[in-house]
């Protein structure tokens, strides 16, 4: 399968993602990016500008790398602040001591926040059934009412992607798409089991962070008024 037979057009190593424009790994892509921001020039260690790249070769010629990056039509444009001067510097790993989880975390909660805000607002619309609960604010969600909290679930787990991982917005849509299709209904069972663990122990399993669906009474998930062909087939 020629899909799942993708290398790097510099270096050859295997890779899943186009970056900046062309199929690279991420260490040719951020060596492209770094020289771009820095504005380093390099001379070709054997001088001839024909060195040859093998997969982990320790040592690349960095003068034939960035050629060859340009060559195969690797682009990246520096960000410009409002004084139009550069507003990116070189990455460094080593002066935070943020982890990944930390990222998440903290773009989580603020979506959360967000998400809370949206989902209060859709309760008082569709006139939820509020669930007995000792500390929480649960409402029996139903269809209609899940597909207006959808929309900005989706939009908000865009923003977390975001914020936790920068690099994707060097990715292509259609590799951004492929990733995000991936993760969403992981994210979504993930984020529900959670949910339900630590909130709820009846028969029923949050759909959100505010609504859940009362697994007793399930037919009650798409009611009569809702506009869904065939209703009998979902509610068996």
């Amino acid at each position: 399968d020629m899909e799942n037979n993708k290398i790097c057009l510099i270096c050859s190593v295997p890779i899943d993602f186009y970056r900046f424009g062309i199929l690279a790994c991420k260490a040719c892509a951020a060596f492209f990016k770094r020289t771009i921001i820095s504005g380093k020039t390099y001379s070709c260690r054997k001088g001839d500008g024909q060195c040859v790249f093998r997969k982990h070769e320790k040592f690349m010629c960095r003068s034939c790398r960035y050629d060859k990056c340009v060559e195969f039509g690797m682009e990246y444009a520096i960000r410009k602040d409002e004084n139009g001067e550069n507003d990116e510097k070189e990455e460094d790993t080593s002066s935070s001591n943020e982890t990944l989880l930390d990222r998440i975390q903290n773009a989580y909660r603020k979506s959360y926040d967000r998400r809370m805000e949206h989902e209060s607002k859709v309760v008082k619309e569709h006139r939820l059934k509020k669930l007995e609960h000792p500390s929480r604010d649960v409402y029996i969600s139903n269809m209609s009412s899940f597909n207006d909290i959808l929309p900005v679930l989706v939009r908000e787990m865009v923003t977390i992607f975001e914020q936790v991982f920068p690099f994707l917005e060097n990715l292509i849509l259609e590799d951004k798409a492929t990733l995000f299709q991936n993760c969403l209904g992981k994210f979504s069972m993930i984020e529900g089991f959670c949910l339900t663990h630590k909130y709820i122990e009846t028969n029923n399993f949050m759909t959100s962070l505010m609504t859940c669906i009362d697994c007793e009474n399930i037919d009650k998930w798409i009611r009569d008024e809702d506009n869904v062909e065939r209703k009998a087939d979902f509610r068996t």
